[in-house]
């Protein structure tokens, strides 16, 4: 039995016609934009390699001038933030220094990125003062091409599809008056048979079309008849397996949750052993030179007690100087007491003390180099209770951080905020380059640091101030955008002057 139309009916010339039409537009359309699609993405990365290639033009001549290779290897790896890189290789006129390649294509060398049409590349010569000393080849890949071209492919068949079925509707709509007549017949046999009449009579004298679609309704309707006697079962066999389905997705959800939870434990675990293993470094050095840092600093404090005592009538310039020999001091004494305070608990010396005051005395002692500091407090008499020295030597380390993240030219703002009536909002931002955000979390951690000059004591120093202080320190940051670190303290009475 032939249900399909005769290939000359006009429904059938109809849609050929109409979906061979629709079908060619499409694909040419799909091609076309394809190609532009490709061509805009290829400009794109070509002009994003060229900016790349630019600036490591620019980046690299110090480092490769000076040897400086460990900067040359931080540069390259920054290069994979960038999606689309694959390999770069750098070299002097002697050596590679740094060639790093995603693990996809690790091993490879630089003429297999130069022959393979997967991939764009550049090489840019690094010059001092006209004078080649070295180079840099970067590649990068097009994949994003093949993905265009797969969503493209895949648009197009969904338009196919669409208009398709768009087509199919037309053409029904455009035969009704062909068929108008046997239909509202079948479909008043229909309605009978959908109101449980199956023994209504259904008409299948015709011989075209139609006909054909009745006669095999009316099989249909004999098939439904031989299901429906084991419907009942059916549907009690499609609950139980939904009852089943529920069950174990349930405990499947559970066993997700527990998985969770132990991993979430284990990575707790993990970082608190990783920071007692740091915290025991850190106590082990600082016993080892507190002893000869104290008695250096001693030494040093007494020679300025007695240059002050024998230089009575000096003049105020070598008094500054020696006031500022005394606080010295007594921030070395304070770092060598903080680094104690990491690995042990200290009895701190509390009193009432004038934040503001205290910051202005931080700004006072510390080297600002260029940096330009603004201070905005909501109050002049804002206290709070601590130790003056640890504080000090907290928002010294505070502002440090800034001064060296600004490479000493930039601004500070310092400002304070009134959230509640029992604590204080202390703000230090700075125009600095700001902090990446895979590290952010790190900043507070013992002997972690970005600089290569730096220890990485300093604002984990900060960080246990705080809180034995009972305050809390945090950190927001976006790249180029600089850094924000807020110190929040319980508000006290009146204070003594900082």
């Amino acid at each position: 039995m032939n249900i399909l139309p005769d290939r000359g009916s006009i429904r059938s010339q109809f849609t050929f016609g109409l979906v061979t039409v629709v079908t060619v537009i499409i694909i040419l359309f799909s091609c076309g934009l394809t190609l532009y699609n490709i061509q805009a993405i290829e400009k794109k990365l070509y002009a994003q390699l060229n900016k790349i290639a630019s600036r490591a033009e620019k980046s690299l001549v110090i480092a490769l001038w000076q040897y400086n290779h460990e900067y040359v290897n931080d540069y390259v790896d920054s290069l994979f933030f960038y999606e689309d890189i694959v390999y770069v290789n750098v070299r002097d006129d002697h050596q590679n220094i740094k060639t790093r390649a995603i693990p996809r294509y690790r091993g490879e060398n630089t003429e297999f990125f130069k022959t393979d049409h997967r991939f764009i590349h550049k090489t840019v010569s690094i010059l001092n003062d006209a004078t080649p000393i070295g180079e840099i080849f970067i590649a990068m890949t097009l994949d994003r091409v093949k993905k265009q071209i797969l969503f493209t492919s895949f648009m197009t068949v969904f338009l196919l599809i669409t208009l398709v079925t768009s087509i199919v509707f037309t053409v029904f709509w455009l035969s009704r008056k062909y068929f108008f007549t046997p239909l509202s017949s079948l479909e008043r046999s229909a309605r009978k048979i959908s109101m449980g009449n199956f023994n209504a009579t259904i008409d299948v004298t015709a011989t075209n079309e139609i006909g054909n679609l009745a006669r095999t309704f009316r099989q249909m309707i004999q098939n439904i008849k031989a299901v429906t006697a084991s419907r009942d079962e059916l549907d009690h066999e499609i609950t139980q397996r939904i009852k089943a389905e529920k069950a174990l997705q349930a405990h499947r959800n559970h066993l997700e949750e527990i998985v969770k939870k132990r991993t979430r434990e284990l990575n707790l675990a993990q970082e608190s052993l990783l920071r007692k293993e740091k915290l025991a470094t850190i106590g082990e050095l600082s016993g080892n030179i507190s002893h000869e840092l104290k008695n250096s600093l001693g030494v040093i404090d007494s020679s300025a007690y007695f240059l002050s005592m024998v230089l009575v009538d000096a003049d105020e310039k070598v008094k500054t100087h020696l006031d500022r020999i005394k606080s010295a001091v007594g921030a070395g004494d304070s770092v060598i007491r903080s680094l104690a305070n990491l690995t042990q608990v200290t009895t701190l010396e509390f009193k009432l003390l004038n934040v503001v005051s205290l910051i202005g005395n931080a700004i006072e002692t510390s080297d600002l180099l260029d940096v330009a500091v603004t201070i905005n407090f909501p109050d002049d008499d804002i206290t709070v209770d601590g130790d003056k020295e640890a504080l000090l030597l907290a928002f010294k380390n505070i502002i440090k951080n800034a001064v060296l993240s600004m490479e000493g030219h930039g601004t500070l703002d310092i400002r304070g905020k009134y959230k509640d009536t029992d604590y204080l909002y202390i703000y230090f931002s700075d125009t600095g380059p700001g902090i990446d955000k895979a590290i952010l979390h790190r900043v507070f951690e013992p002997l972690f640091t970005t600089r290569a000059k730096g220890m990485g004591f300093g604002l984990s120093i900060t960080h246990n101030v705080i809180e034995k202080h009972h305050g809390d320190i945090t950190v927001t940051s976006e790249k180029d955008n600089g850094a924000t670190f807020l110190i929040t303290l319980p508000i006290v009475g009146r204070a003594e002057d900082a």
